[in-house]
């Protein structure tokens, strides 16, 4: 089952803290998860990608 997760989750779940205008500059560079439409004033992320976003990060870290 998919599960959507919106800014206020980026912060809250999963620890990022920053502005609306960076994760837009981050997607358009192609550095973040696109977001998921969800009606006209909505917008949200795929929960398994933007884990598979942050393990990708850690295994950066590690390698």
């Amino acid at each position: 089952m998919l599960k959507i997760v919106s800014f206020s989750d980026l912060k809250d779940r999963f620890g990022l803290t920053w502005t609306r205008v960076h994760v837009n500059r981050l997607i358009k560079a192609g550095q973040f998860p696109q977001k998921v439409q969800i009606s006209a004033g909505r917008v949200g992320w795929l929960e398994s990608e933007i884990e598979a976003w942050l393990r990708a990060r850690a295994d950066e870290r590690a390698a």
